[in-house]
Parts: C-alpha cells; structure tokens; sequence
C-alpha cells in the first residue's frame, strides 16, 4: 500500500492513497489533554507520564495514517489510558495486501468491525468505536464510510 504523507508550511500533514481519492489532514503536532506536546511524524510516541508506549508500526500501513489522525483529534479530549486502548483498537484491524480498491478494503474492515460489535466487549468500548467511526465519517476519511453507515 503506498500512501503520500506530505507536512505543510501550515503544520498540518495531508495523506493521499493509492487506493483511494479521498485525502486525509491532520495536525501532526497536538496537545494531548495533560499538557504534554505530541510529534506524530515519529513511528512511536511515549504518553507522558505514564510512559505508554504507541508503536504506529504495529498498525496496518493503511490504517496508520488514520490512527494518528484519531490520536492528534482524541489526545484533547482522551485520557492516555484512553488513548492506548484505540490504538489498540487499531492494531487488531487487518487489511493485507490481498484488497486492490476501496471497496474491498472497506469490505474487510467491515467484516471486522461486525465481528467486534458483536464480540463479548463492554457497551462502553463498542460506544467509544462508534464514536470514532462517526468522526471518520464526518471527517469523510476513506475506507470506513460504509462501517459506520452499516455497523452502526
């Protein structure tokens, strides 16, 4: 999967796919809700001052870009403990390689989700996936308008 990430002189970072049209923008330099200044241009980050380790590598390349998006818009609102459960989250998601377009990447993380909703998880995190995805959509990121239109 190749994906364009380009940071510009405004400080916002702007992802194009190959797979996709759609673009996404972010601020790559937020400031999570306790003070502490966030770089998401690096692979990992430390959540201070618990130390929480988020390790942007372990999450499929498609959906990296759109982890971090999530972390620089939550980090205001989200406790760090919050927070490393959604990259969690995020880790558990698959696409591979074997997807060739929008429509099947969006297929496969749809059967994904369905699975999760409908796994034995607390109705407190499967209302904070709703959350999240409601913001992808109002944020019309690529490859989740159907999850949520579907799921939820």
């Amino acid at each position: 999967m190749q994906y364009n990430v380009v940071l510009s002189d405004t400080q916002l970072t702007t992802v194009g796919f190959d797979k996709s049209d759609k673009e996404i923008v972010y601020d790559p330099y937020p400031v999570s809700q306790n003070g502490q200044p966030l770089d998401l241009t690096k692979t990992k980050i430390h959540l201070l001052p618990e130390r929480i380790p988020i390790n942007f590598e372990l999450i499929d390349p498609i959906l990296r870009e759109h982890a971090k998006a999530w972390i620089s818009f939550a980090c205001k609102s989200y406790s760090n403990f919050s927070l490393m459960n959604h990259w969690k989250f995020f880790k558990k998601l698959e696409v591979g390689d074997e997807a060739k377009n929008e429509s099947e990447i969006e297929e496969t993380i749809e059967q994904q989700f369905r699975e999760l909703m409908t796994s034995d998880i607390s109705a407190t995190t499967k209302s904070v996936l709703r959350t999240m995805y409601s913001w992808f959509v109002e944020e019309s990121f690529p490859f989740l308008m159907t999850i949520f239109l579907t799921c939820i």
